[in-house]
């Protein structure tokens, strides 16, 4: 299991077949007269049982590791820019079968009688078992994608994607603007991209349409927060939604209202993405850059050094697609190897948001979801939840050398029922900015007179269920913009932090939670992409009459006190379960 989590399915299949050989000489033992001994003694017999158990179980699951493991490395390749969708179908069924397997497995294992097994046995039983759950999971989602993978590239009828070059160095809610874009297509599993072009492209589209201006489809609250910033003219400002699935949706209606065609999702990805991408492919070579491109640099190179090598507007607006449009090029002409390694490489990143996918197909983009790389912001049930997104205002780069912190105190009181609590918090956001500053430049701006180069002018939005009281920037009372988005309550404000500065946004959080069964307060952290980690501090107390019994991602330094400090790429979850004292 540990080769293929790294994607080294030839060597998952030699250490299946030595697992098979292991597993069916076990079974040989314990079926021969020497084990059917044990068989009549009590206490001795449910550890035989469980023994055999494991074996057999064992066997047929490294056999089905052997069968697919060797599928993998043979039919599934992904080679020039094809997906064999056909070879996928073929091997649904034993997916499937294989997917039954373990959850058959699983199932007897969980009814073997625990209390009746000495030490090693049930330590034994409990790891197969912590095992087989965590591949009973991976063992869904791989028959869900082998169902719509057929579909999704293109296997019937032709794929079109809108790709979404995003540049983290002018944030966006996603991660960065949009600076260029492009339409993947996929066709019985053939992916390919046509040409890569400036953003402005879009919004010349639209300022020419007179009197046939398209039609801004998307929700109230994304109306509500984002009209003023004229995402329909200015695309740029289009994905200032954190939650992609919006984002997607709007892209989706406006882009064929310009006269394109109709698209099936988006691709959003940028440099961190491309890097990944990079793993894959090894070095490019782009158009008016000297040196190759390869993992080690695409980040610097795009996101830092072309704006000093480039002095002509339309060159280094280009820059970036070019890169994008060349790597993807380079992966649909090349062997990238088995589907087991593309998802160790490319999960990752789309995990931490750098390449996140938007399905129309609603079954596509449940998956998407589930897998975590679908950009979405609202979670399944939690009791609290906390984001904090910050958006360039000035038109400049310098989120290339911005670091942000964000610390949350959260002291959490049930009520008698203890299914809801009381909470009250205290947030603290700070951003620094490491930019140089001094002389005026294309990444430092200023593109305002009323700044200053290598200022940060950033729209700063605090995501989350709870009421907001006494608001603060860097020490003094400050305006909060109240309102509502995605089912949350989101308050916004302008950070102006100059070159080598820093700023500080503190407000009080309350208000009433839902507890999960057993007593849990399950915080959710989603991220903004960016370049860099985000320092994320949490602590969470509790009152008197009231312990923290154990805790999930913290560490309990006190029973009315656990803490965590992450440094923050993707996603995270904390939580502690409380009991009475």
């Amino acid at each position: 299991l540990a080769d293929g989590h790294r994607g080294d399915t030839r060597a998952a299949e030699t250490a299946f077949m030595s697992a098979a050989r292991s597993f069916r000489g076990a079974e040989a033992w314990l079926d021969s007269p020497l084990g059917w001994l044990g068989r009549s003694v009590p206490v001795l017999a449910e550890n035989l049982r469980a023994a055999r158990e494991l074996s057999h179980g064992g066997r047929d699951l490294a056999t089905a590791g052997v069968h697919l493991a060797n599928a993998s490395n043979t039919r599934l390749q992904v080679a020039d820019g094809t997906v064999r969708v056909d070879e996928v179908r073929r091997l649904t069924p034993d997916v499937v079968s294989a997917d039954r397997l373990v959850e058959h497995v699983l199932g007897v294992i969980e009814r073997l009688r625990r209390p009746f097994l000495i030490g090693p046995v049930r330590d034994r039983v409990d790891h197969a078992a912590s095992q087989l759950q965590t591949t009973a999971r991976e063992g869904r989602f791989a028959v869900a994608a082998a169902k719509i993978a057929p579909a999704v590239f293109g296997a019937d009828q032709p794929r079109n994607y809108f790709l979404a070059v995003q540049n983290p160095a002018e944030l966006r809610a996603t991660g960065g603007i949009i600076g260029n874009w492009g339409i993947v297509t996929a066709s019985k599993g053939k992916v390919d991209i046509g040409d890569v072009q400036r953003i402005r492209v879009l919004n010349d589209a639209v300022a020419s349409a007179r009197g046939k201006e398209p039609r801004l489809n998307a929700p109230q609250d994304y109306l509500d927060r984002y009209s003023r910033f004229t995402p329909m003219q200015i695309w740029q400002n289009l994905n200032m939604s954190p939650d992609l699935p919006t984002v997607g949706h709007v892209i989706a209606s406006l882009y064929p209202q310009l006269g394109g065609t109709p698209v099936d999702g988006v691709i959003a990805v940028d440099p961190i993405g491309l890097q990944a991408l990079l793993q894959l492919t090894g070095p490019v070579s782009v158009q008016n850059w000297p040196a190759p491109i390869s993992a080690d640099n695409v980040v610097d190179v795009t996101l830092r050094q072309e704006y000093d090598a480039f002095t002509d507007l339309p060159t280094r607006e280009e820059f970036l697609g070019d890169v994008a449009r060349t790597v993807w090029k380079k992966a649909a002409s090349s062997s990238l190897g088995n589907p087991a390694r593309l998802a160790r490489v490319l999960g990752t990143v789309g995990r931490q948001g750098h390449l996140s996918l938007w399905f129309a197909n609603a079954e596509e983009e449940a998956l998407a979801t589930e897998l975590g790389i679908g950009g979405e912001l609202v979670p399944p049930g939690v009791s609290d939840s906390m984001l904090v997104t910050s958006q360039n205002a000035a038109g400049n780069k310098v989120d290339y050398y911005a670091k942000r912190h964000t610390e949350y105190s959260v002291q959490v009181t049930p009520d008698p029922g203890e299914r809801r609590a009381s909470a009250l918090g205290q947030l603290r956001f700070t951003f620094d900015n490491a930019a140089p500053g001094g002389r005026a430049s294309y990444s430092l701006g200023p593109f305002d007179g009323r700044f200053s180069p290598g200022e940060d002018v950033s729209f700063v939005s605090v995501y989350t269920p709870l009421e907001f009281s006494h608001p603060t920037i860097d020490g003094r009372p400050g305006p909060l913009e109240p309102g509502r988005e995605l089912g949350r309550n989101v308050f916004s404000t302008y950070l102006s932090v100059p070159a080598g500065g820093s700023s500080s946004l503190s407000l009080r959080l309350d208000g009433d939670i839902t507890l999960g069964p057993g007593g849990w307060y399950r915080l959710d952290l989603p991220r903004q992409p960016a370049v860099g980690a985000d320092d994320v501090t949490v602590t969470v107390t509790t009152p008197r009459g009231w312990r923290i019994a154990e805790a999930a991602g913290l560490d309990v330094v006190t029973p009315h006190r656990a803490t965590a400090r992450i440094s923050q790429v993707e996603r995270e979850d904390v939580r502690v379960r409380l009991a009475r004292e």
